[in-house]
């Protein structure tokens, strides 16, 4: 289970080390990842989003310099396993293409051949490189658990922790209704990573009433997977109507470029009636009764 803020105790100090756990278990998913590369970096770029998430949520709270500080490193760290982390993306592409088009065998066989041959060559290809990115994730890392002790943090009023709540839900809410008005893929992940912000940030303070924030943060997990989902699509889409490469080779190419064109807007309609339901409230009225909420749980 993540690790969560107890609303009733020092704030400051709770959320500091609520930051220090994840980046201790980033570590150790790094130190870990010859074992199962995939998985470790799957992890650990997850760890990331929520460290950056929690940290956007305190930006105000903080010196400039240190949150500029923080986000870079976990930012440089994240891009240095991004490659790692794309190219087996486009093998979750494919079944996610598969599960929604219902082909028959003997034509999805061919499409995970060539996505599984491309994350196998590029694992195997330069292990240098694989390596080299590990070492300076860890080294980005390193300062940071010093940077999260240092920080100077409201300890018991949760007010200065719900404007930053506040603030994450508009800019999400902001980026969804853009999202959705352009369709284009850039603004779709743009929205996605404004929901992963609302997300573990609204997981952070899941205790205040736990049966029903847990349940949505679980909604928001969901919406966040269906634009995960699309911009993979997307990428895989990209890889298809490149002329270079082992993708044009493929048989029955446009088909399955069609396809995926099909895929992306059923989960585009997905992540639409999910967001309506998740964001419907005003910004202002959604801070207000979270506020309400906290204060209410504190007294009880």
């Amino acid at each position: 289970m993540a690790p969560r803020l107890k609303i009733d105790g020092p704030l400051g100090k709770g959320l500091k080390k609520v930051l220090t756990k994840r980046l201790e278990k980033a570590q150790r998913l790094l130190d870990s990842a010859d074992e199962d590369l995939e998985t470790a970096v799957h992890d650990v770029r997850k760890e990331f989003k929520a460290l950056r998430s929690l940290s956007r949520m305190i930006r105000h709270l903080v010196e400039k310099d240190d949150y500029k500080r923080l986000n870079t490193h976990l930012r440089d760290a994240s891009r240095e396993l991004s490659s790692l982390r794309d190219v087996h993306a486009l093998s979750e592409a494919v079944e996610v293409l598969i599960g929604e088009t219902g082909v028959a065998a003997d034509e999805r066989e061919p499409l995970r051949r060539m996505a599984a041959s491309s994350a196998t060559t590029h694992d195997e290809a330069d292990p240098a490189r694989v390596q080299s990115a590990l070492r300076q994730a860890r080294a980005l890392l390193e300062p940071l658990p010093h940077l999260v002790r240092s920080l100077d943090l409201p300890q018991h009023d949760p007010h200065p922790y719900v404007e930053g709540l506040g603030r994450s839900y508009r800019e999400a809410r902001d980026a969804l209704a853009h999202g959705f008005d352009t369709h284009e893929p850039e603004d779709l992940h743009e929205a996605r990573k404004r929901v992963i912000n609302w997300r573990y940030q609204l997981d952070l303070v899941a205790l205040i009433w736990h049966p029903v924030l847990k349940a949505e943060v679980s909604e928001l997990q969901a919406l966040r997977e269906h634009l995960g989902q699309h911009n993979d699509v997307v990428m895989l889409q990209g890889a298809l109507e490149s002329d270079a490469g082992a993708w044009a080779e493929l048989e029955a190419r446009q088909a399955w470029i069609d396809r995926a064109h099909g895929v992306r807007s059923k989960l585009v309609e997905r992540s639409e009636h999910a967001a309506a339901l998740l964001f419907n409230d005003p910004p202002k009225r959604r801070a207000a009764r979270l506020e309400g909420l906290w204060q209410a749980a504190r007294r009880s």
